[in-house]
């Protein structure tokens, strides 16, 4: 769960859009919602979830030797590419620096805390945590 303050809506019908907001880092990211009604400037406690496929395993594990901790927007408004650090298993928790998500349940093994990963978002989503 983070606490967001909303930068902006835009409404794709009634009931849903995307939604921007600002991280700590000053980072602009939106996500996808349904059934909420969010309005510019509200702040919001919000939990993520990232909707997309895993990687093969050598994906996940090689492409951050950098070590980095960011987002970077895809080409479409709500997908990214996310390098990140696992924080804890079962689900899979990783910090991509402005945000933490969970990623699934596709390991039990301790020994990945700690690593640094690959995740592509294919569209990150949120819901408000009341």
């Amino acid at each position: 769960m983070q606490q967001i303050k909303v930068t902006g809506v835009a409404f794709t019908d009634r009931f849903e859009g995307v939604v921007t907001f600002t991280t700590n880092t000053l980072k602009e990211i939106s996500a996808c919602f349904w059934g909420y009604e969010f309005k510019k400037d509200d702040v919001v406690t919000i939990q993520f979830y990232s909707v997309g496929r895993q990687h093969e395993w050598e994906v996940t594990f090689s492409k951050n030797k950098d070590e980095k901790l960011e987002l970077v927007q895809s080409n479409e408004t709500t997908a990214y590419d996310a390098y990140g650090k696992i924080i804890s298993i079962n689900p899979v928790i990783a910090d991509f620096g402005d945000l933490k998500l969970n990623i699934g349940n596709w390991t039990s093994d301790n020994n990945v805390i700690g690593e640094f990963i690959y995740w592509k978002i294919h569209r990150l989503d949120v819901e408000i945590i009341l």
